[in-house]
């Protein structure tokens, strides 16, 4: 899966934008259905595509501490300039105060910002904008643990290439009790939530086609019109059936045509993210970026258009540019030299 005869940076994009509309869209109220938008939810894409990239880069690694620091690499700058810029912005419109910045609870917040628990929002953040700062970061720690269990994952498989299909067993099995037997408004289904655990089938699934490049070839070969056409009609049962068809909460049967549909979509003009992006991966930056200036958007009461939906995504862009081009490519670069 050559870096530069392949969609894959595009596909990310396009997922981080997915995510970036539903969001600004939702709390900026425009009141319009993105329906279209949800039925192909970035979240699981980009756990799907981690899986498929990064279990070939840990093998290609020269050693832990290579494929640790390339991983940090990817994620730390960047989510270190966005907490960054984020701390200014909230002292300069008055939301943090001097004697805040002295407590207990914004320490705990720095804490858990900068190291695995960016899903931790505290309680004197909750008035600001949609309630919490950067929403979208729960992911990252998601993501995080993924990293961790990779060579474990790894170890085993390698052991036993049969491991793969009890492993993907295990843990639909776990993503269905997550979602139909946990009580989603309590504190355990909260906290599993932001673990690997309901999630991790996505991942593996990607991590387990990364192997298989009989079956990868075999994706590549089918007309687009078959996973296109197959997705959809997943949609269409999930929808004959009575269950949510959108976000993140994708059934198996949805995740597994999705992610046909995306390696398609991947190896489809495969040259045309490389003519586009021209190496530019801006994806990470809109994920990131892009709920903090929805809130601040919010804060000033932008809101209620398509012109305040527009304005934060473009805005988004531009700020993931600047973040691409000046910070984590060379962070990237630096990683992958060492």
């Amino acid at each position: 899966m050559q870096r530069h005869y392949n969609n894959f940076d595009l596909i990310r994009l396009t997922a981080a934008i997915e995510v970036a509309a539903i969001h600004a869209n939702h709390f900026l109220g425009t009141g319009f259905d993105l329906f279209f938008l949800e039925i192909l939810p970035g979240v699981p894409i980009f756990f799907f595509l981690s899986g498929l990239l990064i279990f070939p880069s840990y093998a290609a690694s020269r050693s832990l501490v290579h494929y640790a620091l390339k991983r940090c690499a990817r994620i730390y700058p960047a989510l270190y300039l966005c907490f960054g810029l984020c701390l200014v912005a909230l002292l300069a419109v008055g939301v943090l105060s001097s004697p805040d910045l002295a407590s207990m609870n914004f320490a705990l917040w720095v804490v858990a910002q900068l190291t695995v628990f960016q899903f931790y929002n505290p309680e004197w953040l909750r008035d600001f904008g949609s309630g919490v700062l950067n929403g979208s970061l729960w992911t990252i720690s998601v993501e995080l643990q993924f990293y961790v269990v990779t060579p474990l994952i790894a170890y085993l498989v390698a052991r036993r290439a049969a491991y793969w299909t009890p492993l993907f067993v295990l843990l639909l099995v776990a993503n269905f009790v997550f979602w139909n037997v946990l009580d989603q408004q309590g504190l355990l289904f909260k906290l599993v939530n932001v673990s690997f655990v309901p999630w991790l089938y996505m991942f593996v699934a990607g991590a387990w086609l990364s192997t298989r490049r009989d079956v990868i070839g075999r994706i590549r070969a089918l007309p687009l019109v078959v996973p296109v056409l197959s997705f959809g009609f997943a949609v269409f049962l999930t929808r004959l059936v009575g269950q949510n068809a959108g976000g993140n909460n994708i059934n198996p049967l949805m995740f597994m045509a999705l992610a046909v549909l995306v390696v398609r979509l991947a190896y489809t003009a495969p040259n045309l993210s490389g003519r586009l992006l021209r190496g530019n991966d801006i994806s990470y930056g809109i994920y990131i970026y892009h709920m903090p200036i929805v809130n601040f958007a919010l804060w000033y009461g932008f809101m209620g258009s398509w012109l305040a939906v527009g304005v934060a995504l473009v805005a988004s862009a531009a700020l993931a540019l600047a973040s691409w081009t000046v910070l984590e490519r060379p962070a990237i670069l630096a990683a992958r030299g060492r």
